[in-house]
């Protein structure tokens, strides 16, 4: 198994008060020998400007695999819910 997990945030002031934080993380995990693969992927964002919700952003995305020889097949797999820029 492998697993990477990033943080970043920006949070600036002046004319406009704006607070932005992401935070994403990944993992690949392999069964049976390494034939069944699951890389998993999440990442989440959510923004303040001037003290209102701007941004919440919450994905997922999914990708097992099943590999024999050298046949190879693979799904994908996608979750998604936005607030981006507070657009209804």
């Amino acid at each position: 198994m492998r697993y990477t997990a990033s943080l970043t945030g920006l949070y600036t002031t002046g004319t406009v008060e704006r607070t932005f934080l992401s935070i994403s993380h990944t993992a690949n995990f392999a069964f049976r020998g390494g034939r069944w693969r699951l890389p998993v992927g999440c990442n989440f964002s959510y923004g303040r400007q001037d003290d209102l919700l701007k941004e919440r952003e919450t994905s997922l995305l999914l990708t097992p695999s099943y590999q024999r020889g050298r046949f190879r097949s693979y799904a994908l797999a996608s979750a998604e819910s936005s607030n981006l820029r507070a657009i209804t």
